[in-house]
């Protein structure tokens, strides 16, 4: 490149993030034929002279002068005919490194760029490996990804390993090997709209060998890429596309020869995962949902089809849907929604995309899904309502609750079964409700609290007790009954004697 004609400034301020200035740093500004280079003075000021038009400015990865700090990604700047842009930057001081050697064949790769990059920042940071192969990268806090520079890796037609690491502050890794490999074929490919105009855009390509993942990455030069690889499943994608929507990555086999991978992408937005089937009790909310990829922003619209998908109504929000504009769409089910199928549209400046459907399947709540959702706000077996569980601090787990008719809510104690002498029989009372028909219920004798129990009487799904101790039923409020069970061993006997309650669904 050449220094051009001066018809505008950048200027600025380099600065410790203390505020410090810095001396001493080179700053280079570039529109792609012409250059423009500066150095900071003992103020950290710069002036950099250039011409109308886009303009990146950066500082050199290798500047000497920076060493210590991170170097910031280069910033983009668009100037008229006599406008001065100030670009002011601040250097944040380095407190963690990572240091390794790069290999090829085993043997040390001197004068190669390794590349870190944190993509919770986007910073990303490089410097040429010693004669020696050797390198030192000098970072902050965070999870980064090393590799070698995609240029340097097309120009050697190797194949780098991406080895991510976590660091604290103050924290050095030592150790680090990234061990190339030789290329043994290439992925190539254009990136394109509808008319076949080429799109900047960024190539990303990734397989995993021996658990080590190895990526290679490219940005498309006037739409076209090419990716040095290996043997191997490759994963590409297409990322930083603009307003063009970023596709779904697709997998390439390389087996020794070379691949072609093109792409066509649009401006409409596409749906990348699909709403999925529901099944749900009567009373209980769910979710429909999708995720989508569009370059410029989306709005959505859930529809309903009550008719197996012969058509297709737009949704509102009410005391059964919510999220009806949003990617989300909750749902509070009922009986009478079962079979309803419900599809998204996604809408962008440029068109519209409709999901996939899925159907809403409502089973009828059982009875003590109506008892859950009576006193728990749920039909789930779940957390509160959860059949083991004992939300009162009283440990009598809802689900003995439910059988012996006890409201939750307050201690339970007090209305529990107690142990009586009727006939000379040791006796439960309690009581049950045959429309709680979905769990069994069984009186228990022992001689002790350990061994095996003898089964006195059982009731299942609500039916009439049965068994070989004495059972009494009589009629009680509410439809319920009133249950007696009396143990078949005389108290008169003598020693010891217990009887439980089981409840099992």
């Amino acid at each position: 490149m050449q220094r051009g004609p001066v018809t505008a400034l950048i200027h600025g301020t380099v600065t410790a993030a203390g505020g410090e200035p810095l001396e001493g740093i080179a700053l280079n500004a570039s529109d792609g034929v012409f250059q423009s280079q500066g150095v900071t003075n003992d103020s950290g000021q710069y002036v950099l002279g250039v011409a109308a038009g886009n303009w990146q400015t950066l500082i050199p990865y290798d500047d000497p002068g920076a060493a210590g700090y991170l170097i910031p990604n280069g910033q983009n700047i668009s100037l008229s005919n006599a406008q001065a842009v100030p670009n002011n930057l601040v250097l944040t001081a380095v407190t963690a490194h990572i240091q390794g050697v790069v290999t090829r064949n085993s043997l040390p790769v001197a004068g190669i760029q390794v590349r870190a990059f944190n993509s919770d920042s986007g910073q990303f940071i490089s410097m040429d490996t010693a004669s020696d192969g050797t390198f030192d990268l000098g970072l902050v806090a965070g999870t980064w990804t090393v590799q070698i520079d995609s240029w340097d890796a097309a120009a050697q037609n190797i194949v780098s390993p991406a080895l991510e690491y976590t660091l604290a502050t103050n924290q050095t890794l030592t150790g680090v090997t990234l061990a190339l490999l030789d290329a043994t074929a290439n992925i190539s490919g254009f990136v394109r709209d509808g008319s076949s105009a080429p799109i900047n855009a960024f190539i990303y390509a990734e397989t995993t060998i021996d658990s080590v993942l190895y990526a290679a990455y490219s940005p498309t030069q006037n739409g076209n890429y090419s990716l040095p690889v290996v043997n191997g499943t490759w994963e590409i994608s297409v990322e930083d596309t603009g307003d063009f929507t970023q596709p779904i990555p697709v997998s390439v086999v390389i087996s020794g020869a070379n691949a072609t991978q093109n792409f066509t992408l649009s401006r409409s937005p596409l749906i990348t995962i699909q709403p999925l089937n529901q099944t749900v009790d009567a009373g209980q909310t769910c979710q429909f949902s999708i995720q989508t990829s569009s370059g410029t922003p989306l709005g959505f619209q859930w529809r309903v089809s009550t008719n197996s998908g012969f058509s297709w109504n737009p949704l509102g929000n009410d005391n059964t849907y919510s999220g009806v504009t949003s990617s989300v769409l909750n749902v509070t089910s009922s009986l009478g929604l079962d079979g309803y199928r419900y599809h998204c549209v996604a809408t962008n400046s440029f068109g519209s995309a409709i999901s996939d459907f899925a159907q809403i399947t409502v089973n009828a709540l059982t009875a003590s899904g109506s008892w859950r959702q009576q006193y728990f706000g749920t039909s789930a077996n779940t957390g509160n309502a959860a059949d083991t569980t004992t939300p009162d601090g009283d440990n009598i787990p809802n689900l003995l609750k439910y059988a012996l008719v006890i409201i939750p809510g307050s201690s339970g104690a007090a209305a529990m079964p107690a142990a009586q002498r009727v006939s000379d029989r040791l006796t439960l009372i309690f009581t049950r409700d045959p429309a709680r028909n979905d769990v069994t219920i069984t009186v228990q004798a022992n001689n002790t609290l350990t061994g095996t129990w003898t089964n006195l009487a059982t009731s299942i799904n609500g039916a009439a007790f049965t068994g070989s101790g004495t059972i009494i039923e009589t009629d009680a409020s509410g439809g319920r009954k009133t249950v007696e069970v009396r143990d078949t061993v005389p108290i008169s006997g003598g020693g010891a004697r217990f009887m439980r309650i089981q409840v099992i669904r």
